[in-house]
């Protein structure tokens, strides 16, 4: 069996770029700005003597220092060195990159630059706050921190986002507790969602289980909710018994191929369980690690599905 994106209706994510490209060929114009952060940097590290060693540097055209680069004064530091400077590149000295790198990148990239010419130096957690008292290896550490960051901004190239169709589904993995709940809140979000299942029943190791912690529960109490509710979703195609066997393609237009094992049961079985109790072959059972037997054609739990 192969599952194919044209099965499913095909849609576009669309991510819209309008930053302008910089030449290969043009020539690295590096603004360096380096932040106080009130006295959080400043108190440590000797923020002027490591915006002047920074203009020293190849390629930089314009180093600063003020007191709250983040603040609107600064951010408009980076635009009138764009502007004034011709400045392709910046390198802004400051705290975490998760905390403020996209409000930098979105500056520059207001002023027509790609959002990802844009360089964050940590100076605040990696070095300010860890080697307060030591200001003069601060400022050495820091001086260092800025010279690596102006170093990797003169190789930055532009990354441009495109436009590519993508198959609007899922693959899901596994039909345990965590298999199950993902494919379930996907298909609730609107998204189709293929369950492929190597044993022949889905639940995973919880269904095994006598008593779930910390509330001593019946796991079948648990999830039987969402076994049910996932075999009987109109988005969610349950595949047991089943293995990938192939993945090819790129992210959001997978094509994989899945193997499924033959059950030997037929469709209208309505789970009497005659043919178990009649069943002449035992076979070791997987359900207490092969400790005792069970018959060849068998129903795992009284709940299982299917």
């Amino acid at each position: 069996m192969t599952i194919e994106k044209e099965q499913i209706k095909e849609v576009k994510t669309v991510i819209d770029n309008s930053e302008k490209e910089i030449k290969d060929s043009e020539e690295p114009k590096i603004g360096v700005f380096v932040c106080h952060c009130g006295h959080n940097i400043a108190g440590t590290v000797d923020v002027a003597k490591v915006t002047e060693h920074a203009s020293t540097l190849p390629n930089v055209v314009e180093a600063q220092h003020y007191m709250f680069m983040c603040s609107k004064p600064g951010v408009q530091l980076l635009k009138d060195a764009i502007k004034e400077k011709d400045v392709n590149r910046t390198v802004v000295a400051s705290c975490s990159k998760n905390q403020h790198g996209r409000t930098f990148a979105r500056t520059i990239e207001e002023m027509g630059l790609n959002k990802h010419r844009h360089q964050q130096v940590n100076v605040r957690e990696f070095c300010s706050w860890v080697h307060q008292g030591e200001k003069e290896k601060a400022t050495e550490k820091a001086t260092k921190l800025v010279e690596a960051g102006v170093n990797r901004a003169r190789k930055l190239e532009d990354i441009v986002t495109k436009k590519i169709p993508t198959t609007k589904a899922a693959l899901v993995i596994g039909g345990g507790i965590a298999g199950l709940r993902s494919a379930h809140d996907m298909a609730e979000l609107g998204i189709p969602v293929y369950l492929i299942e190597k044993e022949s029943t889905i639940g995973g190791h919880m269904t095994r289980l006598n008593k779930t912690f910390p509330t001593n529960e019946c796991p079948q109490c648990s999830i039987s909710p969402l076994t049910n509710g996932v075999a009987n979703h109109p988005l969610i195609e349950l595949y047991t018994n089943a293995q990938v066997k192939n993945v090819e393609g790129t992210m959001g237009n997978f094509e994989v191929e899945v193997e499924i094992k033959p059950r030997y049961v037929k469709d209208n079985c309505t789970s009497c369980g005659e043919c178990a109790a009649n069943c002449p072959v035992e076979v070791p059972s997987e359900w207490d690690s092969g400790m005792s037997t069970r018959n060849a054609i068998y129903k795992a739990y009284p709940q299982a599905i299917p």
